[in-house]
This record gives structure tokens, sequence and C-alpha cells, in this order.
């Protein structure tokens, strides 16, 4: 599918179908793709003389492969996301010690103090962790052994429950917590990427929408049932409808999991970062799967419900759920590639015509539609099919025949879960520590404007807040007694403050500036601080003939100016520019505006009484940008400069405030040009390079496993030498020499494995039978796929024909679990004794680490 590009942006509306059309009906000695003569055009659009289609196809390669190699080496460099990132458990038996501090603050056993001040459980006495208790008395110690209340956790106060938390993996084990954190028992909870329940809540919300097919209610030989428009009970349509996206968000979640190295790098924004080809990626390996979901060859002769007619089944209801989801109101309106995709689904659907058990007929249009009988005379239908069969194989042949379009339509399925999955990632990443804002490129064309475009130091790709500069209290900390003599605050009427005041900070942490040298508890008037004292800090853009050429490594250049009719000058030259044609007209500089001398194309807008209510048109003085590929303009913004006073001109200087916000300004201009985004998005398509990037990142990353090793260090006695990791112990001594504890420290061997031969079972004491890493076909969902067939096959048939019932929904509604595995066990169970292992207990805590006083 080719998007259309819009017709404002001088390409007078030609999409890439129309360029690929003229490159090959065109002279065939101009025959590149369609990308080059885009480029051209938009260069011609800028104002210069475009190059030959020849050199603009070298240019293009050239930026392509720079772009591939940049993108990649940022996803390969991204080592926290292919190491297995096991971090070593040094909680230790007295860690776990169970005790209060005494009225000396001294950590006793709680057995022995209860004995000593004769406590009994009635006391309600709750004790701590000798780690909660170094904690509070040890710089840089993090509890991980709570115990917690019996009144709300069960047990005794002697004997309490108990919460180990988990290390902080790092790596794929940190992953693991991403993809399936720890669950706490009260809100706010923690999500898992797959979140099941979310579907879950979805479908009860929807359930109540779904309207009964009122043909369940006749004869089923006599109705016709079309491909798209399978009759099922309302609990079916919903089983099925949370049935998908559960297909999808598990097959998802690996992918996800096995390109980790690209979305901890590149932000998982499915809509604007990354474009639709993963989700095309993923929608293949699940036909890929569909196709083969019996674990079994030979039991798949007896099955009835073949895997190929699964994956069509499959299909046609993930295209008939999005129209009544469309329907409903609960989706957006389709965007033009998926209208086109539904309207040809139609015609063919058009042409289909129910299968009529007596005779055979010809349409309209010239097809013969064979009866049952005639068909079996034919070889078209089994000598023992019936007539249901026969008219759902053609219906699923409609479905086949349509395939193309189908996946185009559950595309937008799939982004939809992804995106709702790629949230839930990110934030679980930024929890555990293992993705923030400063790591990760949020948007791609800014990362463009950052890394890979000469005259930029720009730094914006990141949440932008002012700064307050200059004033005698910045606000970092409360302040009192301070005096302005003008020009850093404004009164809430907007007057200048001359006066002393005071800064307060607020619940939030917010510094307030107030009037008054001391803060009261009584109202008293709030300051704002002048927008010449606030800043942002978001880099710079190279002045106009200063940036130098695009290289190799940054093919695109952008540059800034300040143009003054046609001319084009730096923030000095302007100023003096505009006092000397003031000067020159006999006027005061700092009584003449700037549209006195050169009011460009701006003029008065008059009402119908011929009062002034605005203006219309450009001022004659203008901040501008210049995007550059290679050497060629591809973009130019422009803003106006604010009409004041000559003598109050404002630069556009990042050292000047507001300067940078008006570059700002100017940014965000050229991030929302139809030219720069149809060089972004159609001539260097970046979204569809991640997702390339992605794609292949996906598919290596298993096979990669166990490739780099480390030759010959089985044998050798150094651990340095060898893979993995070593633990060292050293011994406490106090100053009698005496061993009072043991310190603990992990530490790093070589990066890889040992070799296949090292690593195979009869090496260091491995069994003749075990299965190892070696052995395993990295065959992924074998389970998967064959328990979503199997509730797939008993919705899709869930349609109990009654022509005599009424109204009444069925009996079976659609229900979704969610399922966790426990693949591991519970943290410090090791250090406990029997006595206690009973009383260990789950996370206790929220998402944001709160103890929780009862489930809700």
């Amino acid at each position: 599918a080719y998007e259309f590009l819009s017709t404002d942006n001088g390409l007078d509306g030609l999409d890439l179908l129309s360029y690929r059309r003229f490159s090959e009906t065109g002279d065939k000695t101009k025959n590149y793709i369609p990308q080059v003569y885009m480029l051209q055009d938009i260069i011609e659009k800028a104002g210069d003389a475009p190059p030959s289609a020849r050199d603009i196809k070298n240019l293009h390669d050239a930026i392509m492969n720079r772009l591939f190699e940049n993108f990649s080496e940022q996803v390969y460099t991204n080592e926290d996301a292919f190491k297995y990132g096991a971090e070593f458990d040094d909680l230790t038996y007295e860690d776990v010690e169970y005790g209060v501090v005494n009225d000396s603050g001294v950590f006793v056993e709680y057995a022995e103090y209860a004995e000593n001040n004769e406590i009994t459980n009635e006391d309600a006495v709750l004790g701590i962790s000798r780690m909660q208790y170094k904690e509070e008395t040890e710089e840089g110690l993090k509890n991980r052994v709570f115990y917690l209340d019996p009144a709300k956790h069960g047990g005794s106060y002697f004997n309490p429950p108990v919460y180990i938390k988990p290390t902080e993996n790092t790596g794929w084990l940190g992953f693991v917590n991403v993809m399936f954190p720890e669950i706490g028992p009260c809100k706010p909870y923690r999500a898992d990427v797959i979140d099941f329940g979310s579907i879950q809540e979805r479908i009860n919300n929807t359930y109540s929408r779904i309207p009964e097919d009122e043909r369940l209610k006749t004869d089923p030989n006599c109705i016709n049932e079309e491909p798209y428009n399978r009759i099922l009970e309302r609990p079916a349509k919903a089983g099925i409808e949370g049935l998908i996206s559960a297909a999808i968000r598990i097959y998802a979640s690996v992918h996800l999991l096995k390109a980790s190295a690209t979305f901890t790098k590149f932000k998982p924004d499915f809509k604007n970062t990354f474009s639709s080809l993963y989700a095309q990626y993923i929608i293949e390996k699940m036909e890929e799967d569909f196709k083969d979901a019996q674990p079994n060859g030979f039991f798949e002769f007896f099955n009835p419900f073949k895997d190929e007619e699964f994956w069509y089944a499959f299909l046609e209801q993930a295209v008939q759920t999005y129209a009544r989801r469309y329907a409903d109101g609960q989706l957006p309106d389709p965007s033009g590639p998926i209208v086109d995709a539904l309207s040809r689904i139609e015609k063919v659907i058009d042409k289909h015509r129910r299968i009529d058990r007596r005779e055979t007929y010809t349409t309209k249009d010239g097809r013969t539609i064979l009866s049952l009988r005639d068909a079996k005379k034919a070889n078209d239908a089994g000598p023992l099919q019936t007539l249901k069969g026969y008219r759902a194989d053609k219906n699923l042949e409609v479905i086949k025949e349509t395939e193309d379009d189908a996946k185009l339509i559950f595309q937008e399925m799939v982004v939809e879960e992804l995106q709702f999955m790629a949230d839930v990632y990110i934030k679980n990443m930024q929890d555990v520590g293992l993705a923030n804002e400063e790591n990760m490129v949020g948007d791609i064309r800014k990362y463009i404007l950052e890394e890979l475009t000469v005259g930029s130091t720009l730094d914006i790709d990141k949440e932008i807040k002012e700064v307050v500069i200059e004033l005698d209290a910045t606000g970092a900390e409360a302040a009192e007694d301070v005096y302005t003599g003008g020009g850093e605050l404004i009164t809430e009427d907007g007057q200048d403050y001359v006066g002393y005041y005071h800064v307060h900070i607020d619940e939030d942490g917010t510094s307030v500036y107030m009037e008054g040298a001391y803060h009261t508890e009584e109202e008293h008037p709030v300051l704002r601080v002048s927008a010449n004292k606030v800043t942002i800090e978001i880099g710079d853009v190279a002045w106009r003939g200063s940036a130098g050429p695009a290289t190799t490594d940054q093919p695109f250049r952008i540059e800034k100016y300040v143009r003054v009719g046609e001319n084009n000058f730096t923030n000095e030259n302007t100023k003096n520019e505009l006092e000397s044609a003031a000067i020159d007209a006999g006027l005061e500089p700092s009584e003449t505006n700037i549209s006195d001398l050169y009011p460009g194309t701006m003029e008065l807008v008059l009402d119908e009484n011929g009062v002034e209510i605005g203006i219309t048109g450009e001022l004659g003085v203008r901040y501008g940008l210049d995007f550059y590929v290679g050497e060629n303009k591809v973009a130019n913004v422009e803003v106006d400069a604010l009409d004041l006073p000559v003598s109050e001109f404002r630069p556009l200087d990042v050292a000047f405030p507001p300067g940078d916000k008006i570059l700002l300004c100017l940014i965000n201009n050229l991030l929302d040009d139809p030219d720069f985004n149809a060089v972004v998005k159609y001539v260097f398509p970046l979204n569809k390079i991640l997702s390339t990037i992605a794609i292949y990142n996906d598919m290596a990353f298993v096979p990669s496993i166990g490739e780099l090793v480390v030759e010959d260090s089985f044998k050798e006695d150094a651990y340095g030498v060898k893979p993995g990791r070593k633990l060292s112990v050293t011994s406490q001594t106090d100053e009698d020499g005496n061993i009072t504890g043991f310190n603990l420290q992990a530490n790093d061997g070589q990066d890889g494995w040992f070799t296949v031969d090292e690593r195979s079972p009869g090496i260091g004491g491995n069994g003749l039978f075990m299965l190892h890493y070696d052995k395993w076909d990295q065959t992924i969902f074998t389970k998967s796929k064959f328990r979503i067939k199997k509730l797939f096959k008993g919705f899709y048939n869930s349609r109990d024909f009654d022509p005599n019932g009424d109204d009444s929904d069925g009996a079976g509604q659609a229900l979704i679990a969610q399922l966790s595995a426990a693949c591991k066990p519970a943290s410090g169970q090791r250090l406990l004794p029997w006595r206690k292992k009973r009383m260990l207990r789950s996370n206790p805590f929220n998402a944001d680490g709160a103890l929780c006083d009862k489930k809700d």
C-alpha cells in the first residue's frame, strides 16, 4: 500500500505509486526508484536547481547506507541487552534474622528480647530484619527482608510472615522482570507486558454491546452465510475477540524480548518511530506457526479442522472483529489503505454466491456456480462432503483469495496491541532501571537533527523544561528577604515588580516566588519570573554559512538566519541594520517599531465597522531555519520577529533568552514541515529502516547465543581466562585477628561461552542423557499455538441454530484467565529454617513501593 502525500506540500498530491509509474514508463535511462524523483521535486520546490537523477541516486544510496550503519551500531553496542545479567545474591543468614532494636539502639534476636522484657504475642510488638537494621545504621545499604504485620498478613508476632525482595538483575534476567514483574496485591498495580487482565476488562465492557445474530433463529440450510460474516453466538464473538488479542500479545511479547537490543535503544513507538513492517513480520510468524499448529503431523490427518483452515478462519475472524469494533465506535476511522483493502474484499464477496443444493447456475458475470452434486462430479468436492462443509470450504477460498488485504486489516489490530504492550514495556523498564529518557531515542526525526546533522548541537529529544537564570534566589531551595530592583519578576496583573520577595517550596517541591520578605500562612501575592530570566536548554544551530559541508557521518545540514527584507543577517548585524534604517529615516530606534521600517506583507484586518481586529501577512523581519540533504536545501521554515521597538530587537541566540524559545519554535515548525517529513518518511524511510533492523535483531538473536566462545579455557586454572563469573570470598577479622564474617564479591571472567565440545554432555559432570542448549531446536510457541487453535475451534463452532428459540443469550461466556509461570524459586528461601518457610509471602508492595494495608 502506498500512502498519498498531502496536496499542500508542493508535490501536487503525487504518491509513491505515481513516482514509480513514471520511472517505469518514462525514459529508460532515468529508471530509478521513486524516491529519486521525489527528492528531485523537493529540491526544485526549495528553490535550487536539482542535480541529475543519477547524482541523486548516488547520494540517496550513500545516505541510506550510513543510516543503516548508524542505527545498527546503536543496537549492537547496546551491551546490556546482550548480557544474561545475573547479579550475585549476597543475602546471608544474618540478614534475615528477626529481632528488635533495644533501648540502647542494639539489634537483638526477638526471642531473647521477648524473654528479657516478658513480651507476649498479645503485646503486638513487630520486629524487623537485621538487614533492615543495617539499612537504618549503615549508609548505602538497601533492605530486602521485610517482616509483615500479622494483623494484616496472618501469623504471630513471634513468627510473622516475611517477604524477601529478589535481586535487581540486569540484562536478560532484568528484562524478565520487565515482561513479567512481581504482581503486587494492591493498587497501583504493575502490569505484565501481556496483561491478559486488560483483555478481560475490555471484553466485559463490550460484551453487552455485541448484538445477537438474528440468523441463529433460522434454518442453517436456508441462510446465506458470506465470508467475513460468520454466524456466531455472542459469547463466541467475545471469546474470539479476546483470543485474537491474547494470541497477538503472546507472539509480540516474545518478539519484543528477542529484539530488546533495538527496543531499549529506540523507543518502541509503533505509530511514529517504527513502521508497520514489524507488525507484518509478526503476522508472517503467526501464519507460519498457525499453519503448523498441530504438534504431531500424524494426528493432523485425523483432525477435521486442518491447520491451513485454522489460519484462514483466524484471519477471517480478525477482520470480522475489526469491522464490529469499528461499527461500535471502539476504533478510529481507518486510513486510506485500510479503506481500499475493505473495498477490495467487498468486491470479491459480491462475486461470491450461495451454493444451491439442487442445480448448477451461471452468474451475470459469466461464472458457473456448481451445485454440490455437480461439484462432486467435477472433483471440486469430496465424495462424502456435505452441503454445509462445501459452503464453508468455498468461504475459506474467498478468504484465501483476499488474504493480502485481510492481513493489511489484521495489521491494524497487531499495531494496536503492540502499542499497548510497548507503553507497559517502557514503564516497567524505567521502574527496574533498565531504561530512561536519557539513553533511549524517543523521536527518530529529532535523533537525525541531534546526531546526523552538521551545524547542530541540539539536545531536544527529551522533556524540555524552563530554567530560571540570573536571579538572586534561583529557587533551588527556599530563600527569604531577597530584593529585586526590577526586570526579574512580574506581578499577577503583568506589572514589573520591585521590592522584597521570598521563595517558598510547595507540597509538590515546586519553587513559588511570592511578594514579601518572609513567608506567612496568610494569603499573599504570587510572582512570575520574567521571560528574560527563563531559558530552556536545547543546544544550538549554526549560523548560515558557518556550519560547513555535510560529511559521510553527518549527511544532513541545518543552519539558522535572520531575514530583513530579502537580506539575511546574524543577530548583531540585524540590530545594526534596523537601527541604521531608523536613523536614516530620521526616527529614534527606541521609539520606532520594526513594522514601521519593514512591514513586509503585514496588513490590518478590519471588521464590518472598520475596527481593527487583527493582522494578516508576514512581518518583514523573520527568523528562519534551512535544512539540507547533502548540499541541497529541501526544507525552510520561518517565524515573524516580535514587533518591538528597534532597540529591543530579540536576538536568535541561546545565550540570550528568549532566543532559545524562538529556536525551539523553529525546530517544532521544521518537525511539522511537509517537505521535511517527506524526506524522513518517504525518501529516507527512517521508521522502515529501524523496523528492518529490529527484524534482523529478532531473527539473529537466538541463533547467535553460544556463538561467541573462549577457546581452550576449560582446562585452564586461572578463572580470569574462563567465561562467566567467579565468587571471591575474603574474611573479616577483629582487632584480635578473630574471624567475624566474610565478604563476597563476584568478578567477571571472559565474555562468551565454553566451546561446543567443552560444554557438551560428559564434560564437567554432565550426564549422558542431559539435554543441553546445543540440542535445542530453537522452536518456540510449540504449546501456545496448539492451545490457541484448540480454544479457537471451540469458539468458531459455537453456533446453536434454534428457529424456535427466544432472544436469551447462550449458556457460555468468554473468560480469559491470566497465567503466570512459576519458573523460579522464592527469593531467600534457602536462608529460612523449615519452620519459617511456610511464613514466606509474595510481594506485598504496590507499583509505587508502598506497603499494602489490604487487598483491594
